[in-house]
């Protein structure tokens, strides 16, 4: 996250408003598509190879491969074709560009796969090498770029499709030095999987077109500095939902590989609790410094991100905390449960942004995304006592096990710690 927020800096500066929000859409449309295009399958390989013995895994690799082969050749193909018109606010070189870009779709399709197995694995340290690597060669390319005079809009998007790939290499080292590289393609589970990936796909795209709708209609309808500075309100936001993103990437597996169901409820609660309270205050405290950390970081030309940044904090915790439960309905094999509550989410979303943003533009969205989050969260709330019997108030207000725990698990940290130290 702090490295994205570097990029966004570094760019956003030497850039501009109307730069920023012309590369953004070069990168935007890419990666939805690639997204879209999943099929679920990223949650479906995480499920699965936290469920399945070590000599399976080679299988889900294999079933990953030619999954994101086929997957690709269709995409690539759709992408070239509806381009010009989501592109249509921006010239044809941007057009040609964005284009080229298309290559991003298979990288990042087997990048993620990759390390979905990783995450399945609960293999953190590599997890989180791979989520880190991007985006530092990405900010190294950029200000490389700088430094050397030659940042572009272009030059920059060449350098993010250079940092995924150099991600992916490294995830075929590690992955091979782990012992999950061998041809063994397995076709009934290959069937489990987009059975399962299916299942959770309608959640999934509602989920990403929750997250990232106000940004495609915004790029879409408003000039490209407007856009820009939306972009910027939504980056520094970020950090409020910096540790949701972490607490969800580990509930799925966690509470998947869990038997026994009062166990897994015990595990689910706890991580609602953990992320609700800790974002809240990380979110309390970007608020209140916003007026002039966002200026200090990204310049004065954005100050008028600010209005909207502040209100997109807030909308992110309420964000985070829907993805966990999302999570965790997925570890507990109900991903259609989270489904429902996903796809209730969007069509709030589509409903306050065709409102909102006619007559308030960027501000519009972000209010929009504040009352369209509330609502899924309200939804999931209820779906999670409905499905688990889990109560709003279990994972809502702290317990004093949740202290005890923490307390244990600083205690086991530190004795590893010593024991590394000894070793």
């Amino acid at each position: 996250m702090l490295l994205n927020v570097v990029s966004g800096i570094l760019t956003a500066r030497f850039l501009g408003p109307e730069g920023k929000g012309e590369l953004t859409a070069l990168l935007l449309w890419p990666g939805l598509i690639s997204a879209v295009g999943s099929l679920g399958l990223f949650e479906a390989i995480t499920y699965f190879t936290g469920k399945e013995t070590k000599g399976k895994i080679g299988s889900i690799f294999s079933n990953s491969i030619l999954a994101s082969v086929a997957q690709s050749i269709l995409l690539i193909g759709i992408g070239y074709l509806i381009l010009p018109r989501l592109m249509n606010k921006y010239d044809a070189d941007a057009v040609h560009m964005s284009r080229a870009l298309l290559i991003f779709i298979p990288i990042n399709l087997l990048a993620l796969y990759i390390n979905s197995i990783f995450q399945g694995k609960l293999l953190i340290k590599y997890y989180n090498r791979t989520r880190l690597l991007v985006y530092l060669v990405y900010v190294i390319g950029i200000v490389l770029l700088s430094v050397t005079g030659r940042l572009s809009i272009y030059s920059c998007a060449l350098v993010w499709i250079l940092a995924n790939l150099t991600t992916l290499s490294f995830e075929f080292i590690w992955i091979w030095r782990l012992g999950y590289i061998h041809w063994s393609v397995d076709l009934p589970l290959l069937y489990r999987m987009i059975n399962y990936g299916v299942k959770a796909y309608i959640g999934n795209l509602s989920s990403i077109l929750n997250i990232r709708l106000d940004q495609l209609i915004l790029a879409i309808v408003v000039s490209p500095a407007l856009f820009g500075f939306y972009v910027v309100a939504f980056t520094i936001s970020g950090g409020a939902s910096l540790v949701s993103g972490a607490v969800a990437s580990i509930a799925l597996p966690t509470v998947s590989s869990i038997s026994s169901l009062e166990n897994k409820l015990i595990s689910f609660a706890r991580f609602l609790r953990f992320d609700l309270w800790i974002s809240v205050m990380v979110s309390l405290v970007l608020f209140l410094i916003l007026p002039w950390f966002l200026p200090l970081l990204f310049g004065d030309a954005f100050i008028p991100s600010i209005p909207a940044a502040r209100i997109l904090v807030f909308a992110g915790v309420i964000s985070g905390m829907n993805n966990v439960m999302s999570a965790g309905l997925k570890g507990c094999g109900m991903p259609l449960v989270s489904t429902l509550g996903e796809v209730i989410t969007l069509i709030a979303t589509l409903f306050f942004l065709s409102v909102l943003i006619p007559k308030y533009q960027i501000y519009g969205a972000a209010l929009a995304s504040f009352f369209s989050y509330s609502v899924g969260f309200i939804c999931l709330c209820w779906l999670v006592r409905l499905n688990l019997g889990l109560k709003p108030s279990s994972f809502i207000l702290p317990q004093q096990e949740d202290m005890l725990f923490m307390m244990s698990s600083f205690r086991r940290l530190r004795i590893i710690n010593k024991n590394h130290i000894v070793r």
